[in-house]
């Protein structure tokens, strides 16, 4: 069983991953840190919540994190997550309180249980960044971070950096400069190859469950977007990461250094450099079929 925290901007690709996380048996989800990102933090929170009530997981604590970038970023992502970041879907969670601090979460969680603790983050990397910062021993006793950003060919907000990466390129600088040291990167290059294409849409309107149709209907706006760039549908970006956590044949990797610009034209482009015994683990290819197996296996059809 892995012990894992995400930390998340939800955002339609992060209510895939932490339903993901929620409903795998392999996994333990201790709790979720929200951070601004693909919508406003109190947005982020919101949706948090609404997605634990849809797969009846409302005891897991989520705890409030960053609202603004380490250098006062700030952008977000309405004209693909919709202005709520729940594309523009109208709902009303159950819960209205968080449980604390995000950054105390994460250290005190890694620290009181060291080499056991895995973080998932799917958003701006600046929650992770800021407990490295304020303490020095919760890079050493994380067991491992599994991170969605990086463009190691072209970005998707700029043409050179992907949009967490983008949102917070000092987080990222700080979090692949730290002691952390089993640090795995699934970038723009592998997860454009998960669109939601129409096949799994047909699928996801047609079940016989709520959850299913409710996921249909938050990923329209987020769809068309998509195929107006040239995708076969929704890219699923962020549940690639909990994925390989259940199952690794999901993405093969290769060892490498990575390092982030943080001003310029390039700012939040993300160098990558293939280096045997290199200080990360970079995906480099992805199995579709498997993705969605794992994916719809276990959210949909609870059986993974």
């Amino acid at each position: 069983m892995n012990k894992v925290i995400i930390d998340a901007d939800p955002g339609i690709d992060d209510t895939f991953a932490i339903l993901l996380a929620a409903e795998s048996r392999y996994i333990d989800l201790l709790g979720i840190t929200i951070v601004a990102g693909n919508t406003g933090l109190e947005n982020g929170i919101r949706n948090s919540f609404k997605i634990l009530d849809m797969c009846n997981k409302d005891f897991i604590p989520v705890y409030k994190g960053a609202e603004v970038s380490l250098e006062n970023r700030s952008i977000e992502a309405d004209y693909v997550h919709g202005k709520n970041g729940f594309g523009d879907l109208d709902y009303e969670p159950i819960r209205r309180s968080t449980s604390g601090d995000a950054i105390e979460f994460l250290i005190n969680t890694v620290n009181n249980n060291p080499g056991e603790i895995s973080v998932i983050a799917v958003g701006p990397l600046t929650n992770v960044a800021l407990a490295i910062m304020r303490d020095k021993d919760f890079a050493k006793n994380l067991k491992s971070l599994l991170i969605m950003g990086s463009a190691k060919v072209e970005g998707n907000v700029t043409k050179f950096a992907e949009f967490n990466f983008y949102q917070d390129p000092h987080a990222a600088k700080v979090v692949f400069d730290s002691e952390i040291e089993n640090i795995y990167l699934f970038g723009l290059n592998v997860t454009t190859k998960l669109p939601l294409t129409e096949k799994y849409e047909e699928y996801l309107k047609n079940h016989d469950s709520e959850l299913a149709n409710t996921l249909y209907q938050i990923t329209r706006l987020g769809a068309a977007f998509d195929r107006k760039c040239g995708h076969d549908g929704l890219i699923l970006n962020d549940p690639l990461t909990v994925a390989y956590l259940i199952d690794s044949n999901v993405a093969e990797m290769m060892d490498a250094d990575v390092d982030i610009a943080i001003d310029g034209e390039l700012i939040g482009k993300s160098f990558i450099t293939l280096k045997e015994n290199g200080k990360c683990k970079v995906a480099y290819d992805v199995n579709p079929e498997l993705f969605y197996q794992i994916l719809f296996d276990t959210v949909i059809e609870k059986k993974y």
